[in-house]
């Protein structure tokens, strides 16, 4: 779970002034269609060496994304095709890189109702595939998701959950295992347990019988705490903070037609804090082991056209600056 992500501080020169405005003299704002056009990330390490990122994205007329291109201060270049069908609802997914169209990854989408049905995905010329299954209730919400993927390294090798039911809007809890074999001969089984809310957060999750972790969310729906046990005792936990503006990612990952957001982890707002804490130092005790602090500049629409993303581990700091060219219309 796309393999699911600081200190606070004052966002200063974003308060609004409107002590001088009557409520009479407001006008509201008309409703704009935003699209991300360009985007560029510096990174800077503690070492003083320097990554650059640079990303155009391109649309066809009914306002789909269709291709992101990206380039990095290495040479190394990345593209991602995105195809339709005649109705709109994507239909695949191309990966490739470095200009000579090597697949990095190929993604089909098949739809039953105008709702996502499957998903199947192959890596590198074969060597990897991955099969994911929705369903849905009467109402059209996801009742649960089937996942299977295959390994073609020294012969076959399978890791399949099996009774992999995650219920996304029903309150219960559900079992399953996980079954993993080895050139098609059976090596291990191991259990999980998933809890989730009526509204599809996931409150726990455990493999096996010692570990669990569970999770909080705010008002939004947006993840804040997450506890980490073990023979249920707190080991590590972390904790998430958010803005009030409107989340980048649903710029840069569009949801596409048929699809639900839970797939792709956008949030409503921007993070601005993710701090986690462990116990793994030499007095065993809950300290911070490292963190992430976000700082951002904003468009009228609410949308982020600058970020600054500082990472702090053992000392020391890494620093991502990102800045986004949005049109709005």
């Amino acid at each position: 779970m796309m393999f699911k992500r600081l200190l606070p501080f004052l966002l200063t020169g974003l308060v609004l002034i409107t002590a001088c405005k009557s409520d009479n003299d407001e006008t509201p704002t008309p409703q704009k269609t935003c699209r991300l056009t360009d985007s560029q990330s510096i990174t800077l390490y503690p070492n003083g060496s320097k990554d650059t990122v640079t990303s155009h994205y391109e649309y066809n007329n009914q306002g789909s994304m269709i291709s992101v291109k990206q380039v990095s201060s290495g040479g190394t270049t990345t593209n991602g095709i995105y195809t339709y069908d005649s109705r709109g609802f994507l239909s695949g997914l191309k990966t490739t890189t470095d200009g000579n169209n090597t697949s990095l990854s190929t993604v089909t989408y098949t739809y039953v109702q105008d709702k996502l049905s499957r998903t199947f995905t192959v890596y590198e010329s074969a060597t990897e595939q991955y099969t994911s299954d929705y369903n849905y209730n009467t109402d059209g919400k996801m009742t649960y998701m089937v996942w299977q993927g295959k390994y073609f390294s020294n012969g076959v090798t399978t890791l399949t959950y099996k009774d992999s039911i995650l219920n996304l809007y029903t309150d219960r809890k559900l079992t399953g295992y996980i079954e993993y074999r080895e050139r098609d001969q059976f090596a291990y089984t191991t259990r999980y347990t998933v809890e989730t809310d009526a509204d599809g957060h996931i409150l726990s999750e455990s493999t096996g019988q010692d570990g669990e972790v569970r999770y909080q969310y705010n008002a939004d729906g947006e993840l804040i705490k997450q506890d980490s046990y073990y023979n249920n005792k707190l080991i590590a936990y972390t904790e998430y903070e958010y803005d009030t503006k409107k989340d980048i990612g649903s710029l840069t990952t569009p949801i596409p037609n048929g699809h639900i957001a839970n797939m792709y982890g956008i949030n409503v707002h921007n993070i601005l804090k993710y701090v986690y804490y462990s116990d793994t130092n030499p007095a065993q005790t809950l300290q911070q082991s490292s963190s992430y602090l976000y700082e951002y500049e904003y468009n009228e629409q609410g949308y982020p056209t600058k970020k600054i993303q500082k990472y702090t581990y053992n000392g020391q700091t890494r620093i991502t600056t990102t800045t986004y060219n949005i049109t709005c219309q």
